[in-house]
């Protein structure tokens, strides 16, 4: 429950999993679906208010921005970004048009071109992240209803590639250059969204409220990205005045936050203060295509193989008073009887003419 603390990883893992059995499975449209405050919904968010240059003068977060985002992330466990800003700008909005196009134009390859689909490279672990569980690669389910393809970011200073490496040449340094200019825009606005998250949770919590500046109890409160408490330039925030008191906070609060996101998400860019990042990017890029398969081949070939198979027939006289053979007869749903071959031939040559 959200006034419920989590006492560890597991209960976390607990509470993830009870959530996904109890969401609905019902589905809603934007007019109908709850956004909070008893009003239905989804809202998007302007690009431009989630930026860090969007915060307040102070160096608080905004009050709407953040109340915007905590409201979605709790109702619906998303948020939704305008990168156009309402259809002001649109330089970030067509990074995501061109990354789709590449998408397309590399599933359209694999799909038409049988030696480029044999060239991609299978799952794998990748080399370079640190870690045995980052993966890179090309799978394909379902007899082809289902591929995806994992890529991550190779840094590498002013010139950064994406792995796998076979993938470079299927795409072409256009689509490259496209991919990775989608992902920077993807991850910038990310951590954005887990800077005001972060920080909201840190005011909420009253992470840097301090009452006073006594060693005894700034000692017990935790360290931030090497943040210390201590410092001339917050020694401020131990004040009388409530309000100043609460914006000091608030302002440290967002200061944590950014440092924190920095940090622990990878952004694929490379940063000289950290002498032990990996080559490879720990956040993976991962395109999917989901489509019907064509079952028309199939089909005929169930269709022949039921004609070649015999057919039962049921006995009767081998001539009747007419002349006309019925020793292979079959039941007229139409004519609610049994009718002999040569009928029914005559019947279809009849409507022919």
């Amino acid at each position: 429950m959200p006034d419920e603390d989590v006492a560890s990883l597991k209960d976390l893992g607990i509470e993830c999993d009870r959530r996904t059995k109890v969401a609905p499975y019902e589905t809603q449209d934007e007019s109908t679906v709850y956004k909070g405050d008893g009003s239905k919904g989804y809202r998007a968010i302007k690009r431009s208010d989630l930026l860090f240059d969007s915060m307040n003068a102070d160096g608080t977060e905004n009050d709407a921005t953040l109340m915007h985002v905590m409201d979605a992330l709790v109702s619906h466990s998303c948020l939704i970004v305008d990168l156009t800003d309402g259809g002001t700008i649109f330089g970030d909005a067509i990074k995501l048009k061109n990354m789709w196009e590449a998408s397309s134009k590399f599933f359209e390859k694999i799909s038409n071109d049988e030696n480029a689909f044999k060239a991609l490279p299978s799952m794998k672990v990748a080399e370079g992240t640190g870690s045995t569980h980052a993966m890179v690669g090309f799978e394909s389910y379902g007899n082809g209803s289902m591929k995806f393809l994992e890529t991550r970011i190779a840094r590498g200073g002013k010139c950064r590639n994406i792995v796998p490496d076979a993938v470079g040449g299927l795409m072409g340094e256009k689509s490259i250059q496209n991919m990775i200019d989608a992902f920077d825009l993807m991850c910038d606005v990310g951590k954005d969204i887990v800077r005001i998250a972060v920080a909201a949770a840190n005011m909420e919590y009253s992470g840097f409220l301090f009452q006073n500046n006594e060693s005894d109890e700034i000692s017990d409160l935790p360290m931030i990205s090497g943040l210390t408490f201590d410092d001339e330039t917050i020694a401020g925030i131990s004040q009388d005045d409530e309000a100043q008191n609460y914006v000091a906070a608030a302002r440290m609060s967002s200061e944590a936050a950014k440092l924190m996101v920095d940090e622990l998400i990878d952004d694929g860019k490379s940063v000289l203060w950290n002498d032990e990042q990996e080559s490879i990017s720990m956040s993976p890029h991962r395109i999917c295509r989901y489509e019907g398969v064509d079952q028309t081949d199939k089909v005929i070939q169930e269709i022949q193989k039921r004609l070649s198979e015999p057919t039962p027939t049921l006995p009767s006289h081998d001539i009747s008073s007419s002349g006309r053979s019925k020793r292979f007869r079959s039941f007229d749903e139409d004519a609610r009887q049994m009718v002999s071959a040569g009928t029914i031939s005559e019947a279809n040559l009849g409507k022919g003419s």
